[in-house]
């Protein structure tokens, strides 16, 4: 049974550190079956907290700051805030929020990042991971969409899945 630990449908506030590593501790109770491990794993268990609190942290960071730099319009159909620095901040208007969700089922810990735009298609999601599979420096150096949050993806998980409905949303799994 899998559930959602915390939705987020704005980003402020964010998902704090405090949350995430909740997160994962819940992660790794139901994968070890126990929520206070013997003395001989306690090391194994904080360590595997620590690293699934890491990862994590960054794929949702990479992740969310994709969607929101990358994926609303204005109405002819241009990125709203694709020129900006990804440092800048940006106050999203409500049709412009991203979904976020993660949870567990015990033996698998999914997230789950949609938005309502849908302006990946599959070349550029083929061509992001075909870039960061085969090429030695898999993020191209430019402004926005360079590749980052797919790397990070592919590098921290055993499998990826990118639903996009063109014009509608974008799922990425």
């Amino acid at each position: 049974m899998c559930r959602n630990i915390r939705p987020l449908h704005n980003f402020e506030p964010p998902a704090s550190n405090d949350e995430v590593a909740a997160a994962a501790l819940q992660f790794v109770r139901k994968v070890s079956g126990t929520t206070k491990p013997s003395a001989a794993n306690q090391e194994a268990f904080d360590r595997a907290v620590a690293e699934i609190t890491h990862v994590t942290r960054h794929l949702l960071d990479d992740l969310v700051t994709n969607a929101i730099y990358n994926a609303p319009c204005d109405p002819d159909g241009q990125p709203r805030y694709a020129h900006r620095s990804r440092r800048d901040k940006v106050t999203l208007e409500p049709t412009e929020y991203v979904r976020l969700d993660y949870g567990s089922d015990g033996r698998v810990f999914g997230i789950a990042v949609t938005d309502s735009f849908g302006r990946l298609t599959p070349d550029t999601i083929r061509s992001g991971i075909e870039r960061c599979l085969s090429s030695d420096d898999p993020i191209e150096q430019k402004q926005g969409g360079a590749g980052l949050g797919i790397y990070t993806a592919l590098g921290s998980v055993n499998q990826l899945v990118v639903n996009v409905e063109q014009g509608v949303k974008t799922e990425v799994i």
